[in-house]
């Protein structure tokens, strides 16, 4: 038998070359050229390859750098800045420990969150579980913050007005929070005098001060990174 050189047959050799019969179910099977492979009427295309990267979302490389960066200087604030004692054991006053969030709010309602988290974490190394409690309730109005901010944030009066709402929602969830631990804990909480009244006051009251004042900080050193296509 003479061996057939299928590179020296036409197009319409290998063509009837290529068509064969299956012999179990009778089905014809020809190849077209194109790569695809016919049973008679119907078009079989070839299988792709696996994409096994389009299994995975694609990471923000920028969104994690900036909440790094941004959960550093949030420890750093939370651990080594001076801190001033209104209510001892219970509230104090650290000049800038919000600006950190307020930045990552400015940018991503994630980063936002873990900003919160991580300068939580900070504060406890160095304060009462009462006052870690209150940093962890940053969280609230870090979350609610991060999902509006790019709608107010263009103009300075909306700033302003939403920086003042922020500064309530911020103090409801840190005085509310001290409430509760001193229904759980009351024994390790110890307030002299009027418990309530210096709640409402030495943490309700300061923290919206406090609050508005590290927006305003945040905003100021917001506006230039945002200028410059930073944030």
């Amino acid at each position: 038998m003479k061996k057939h050189d299928s590179q020296n047959n036409t197009p319409e050799q290998n063509d009837r070359t290529t068509a064969r019969s299956d012999s179990d179910d009778g089905i014809a099977f020809r190849s077209d050229g194109s790569g695809a492979v016919t049973d008679g009427a119907n078009a079989v295309k070839p299988a792709k390859p696996a994409n096994n990267a389009a299994k995975f979302a694609p990471v923000n490389t920028r969104l994690i750098v900036i909440s790094a960066l941004l959960s550093a200087i949030g420890i750093v604030v939370a651990m080594y800045i001076p801190k001033i004692w209104v209510i001892p054991g219970v509230m104090t006053v650290t000049l800038g420990v919000h600006t950190p969030i307020f930045l990552a709010m400015f940018f991503n309602p994630l980063a936002a969150v873990a900003v919160s988290i991580v300068t939580t974490v900070g504060f406890i190394f160095v304060t009462p579980p009462i006052v870690v409690v209150r940093a962890a309730t940053h969280i609230i109005f870090a979350a609610l913050g991060g999902l509006v901010t790019k709608k107010v944030m263009n103009k300075l009066p909306r700033a302003m007005i939403f920086n003042v709402v922020i500064a309530f929602i911020h103090a409801a969830a840190e005085v509310l929070a001290v409430f509760v631990a001193m229904k759980l804990f009351g024994d390790l909480i110890v307030i002299k005098g009027n418990a309530v009244f210096y709640i409402l006051v030495g943490v309700g009251v300061v923290t919206v001060g406090h609050s508005i004042v590290d927006f305003m900080l945040a905003y100021a050193v917001y506006k230039p990174l945002k200028k410059n296509g930073l944030l």
